[in-house]
């Protein structure tokens, strides 16, 4: 533990010492003996029986409120859930890096667990539904800010807002915004991401044009047009009708 690692959740500083003693016993000697600690721990895997095949369930199982502001508290720490969950009972496994939640025996979300008291993890899937009631509050919320910093809401999700925003007013905007954002629930990442750069070649500020892409993307046939081969028709010599009216009686 010296130095003292760092890392932005428990999971990542776990993953810093898992490599940092991997590669001291590839060096390191137990006294008076010659191989090294990897060496020696080859050969008694030898001898070692196999890991069961089911895993071990080591989290501390809580119960707790859903707050008004869709979020429980598991050890002085925020975690959201859906909106539709306030005012439930919800069931939280609590393990040493992460922190599940349940309802009626459904997971509903996961989150990595945090370090520092008073601190918050708002996903922003979670609050969907409630944006779509109040667009209004939508633009400075937190968990907004937080998609931004994660870079869940991406560079093009911005000028997908700015321009829908521009063309619709901020209610109408926002609310074509979320629609975007709720096809994450259906649609892969990719798919979206190629659908949303089409809707900005476009300047088309539609959700339904968004999902239309995104799905067109993951077509493994081609477009229509696509292999259709380019038509060259001759030049017509256009003195040639009036030859046919001068022939006229």
């Amino acid at each position: 533990m010296v130095p003292m690692p760092k890392g932005a959740t428990l999971a990542e500083i776990n993953d810093k010492l898992h490599q940092r003693v991997d590669a001291d016993d590839a060096s390191r000697h137990v006294a008076y003996r010659k191989e090294t600690v990897e060496a020696a721990f080859l050969e008694e895997r030898k001898a070692l029986k196999p890991l069961m095949a089911e895993s071990f369930g080591s989290a501390k199982i809580l119960f707790a409120k859903v707050d008004a502001k869709s979020r429980v508290c598991v050890r002085q720490a925020f975690y959201s859930v859906p909106v539709s969950l306030i005012g439930r009972s919800v069931q939280i496994a609590l393990s040493a890096n992460e922190v599940s939640i349940s309802y009626r025996d459904k997971q509903v979300a996961t989150h990595g667990r945090l370090t520092h008291r008073g601190d918050s993890i708002l996903v922003l899937d979670h609050y969907l539904e409630a944006f779509t009631r109040k667009p209004g509050a939508f633009p400075r919320s937190v968990p907004l800010d937080q998609a931004k910093k994660s870079g869940a809401f991406s560079r093009d999700h911005e000028e997908f807002l700015a321009g829908a925003t521009r063309l619709y007013g901020e209610s109408k905007g926002i609310s074509e915004m979320v629609g975007v954002l709720l096809l994450a629930r259906r649609l892969s990442k990719a798919a979206i991401a190629a659908g949303l750069s089409r809707a900005l070649v476009m300047h088309t500020f539609k959700a339904d044009f968004v999902e239309i892409a995104a799905r067109s993307s993951l077509e493994s046939t081609p477009m229509p047009l696509d292999d259709v081969p380019e038509v060259v028709a001759p030049t017509v010599d256009l003195a040639r009708y009036g030859a046919l009216l001068e022939a006229r009686p």
